[in-house]
């Protein structure tokens, strides 16, 4: 995880594409077997930790509004 939130409780991850695109970067896996690994990372990660978690990319760090409406759309409302 990128960034814990305090208020509300909530982990954010910050992902670009390039991850799951690159082959080089998969390091010689499939893309399925990347999205699996990370599915199941997410699913460990909410399930020892019991806060929510949201993905966000670069589409959504544009501007201060994008990123609140995106963390909105997981139930997370950052106190400011």
């Amino acid at each position: 995880m990128d960034l814990k939130l305090r208020r509300p409780h909530a982990l954010i991850e910050v992902d670009g594409e390039s991850k799951y695109l690159d082959e080089t970067l998969r390091s010689g896996r499939s893309l399925e077997d990347v999205l699996l690994r990370e599915k199941q990372r997410e699913d460990w990660i909410r399930g020892a930790t019991g806060l929510s978690l949201a993905r966000v990319g670069a589409a959504h760090i544009r501007t201060p509004e994008v990123l609140a409406s995106r963390l909105a759309s997981f139930g997370i409302r950052p106190a400011v």
